[in-house]
């Protein structure tokens, strides 16, 4: 956060927004999503759970899971960018198939 925004105190407002926020989805409810899902992901993100994201990969019928090494929440910028313009224009084409 700290690289797009001025300063800690910024920051702070707009964490103490979300001080007790939390998210609940059944397995029943993401099983019922039927759209072609790409869950991206890095594998040092502290906010959701590897666990987590195994379970959503799981009962989500048509989806796509990629982790992104050494990377945070923020995965898709950075050093990722382009990679993550390459794989989402695939998975917007329908091409995904052509990865395996």
């Amino acid at each position: 956060m700290r690289d797009h925004h001025e300063s800690e105190r910024q920051i702070q407002a707009i964490l103490d927004q979300f001080p007790n926020y939390s998210v609940s989805v059944s397995d029943e409810e993401i099983k019922q999503i039927t759209a072609e899902t790409l869950v991206v992901l890095g594998d040092r993100d502290n906010s959701i759970s590897l666990d987590c994201i195994s379970n959503l990969r799981k009962n989500l019928p048509k989806s796509y899971l990629w982790i992104l090494p050494d990377s945070q929440h923020n995965a898709h910028e950075g050093k990722n960018k382009n990679e993550f313009v390459r794989i989402s224009r695939l998975f917007l084409s329908g091409e995904m198939g052509e990865l395996k």
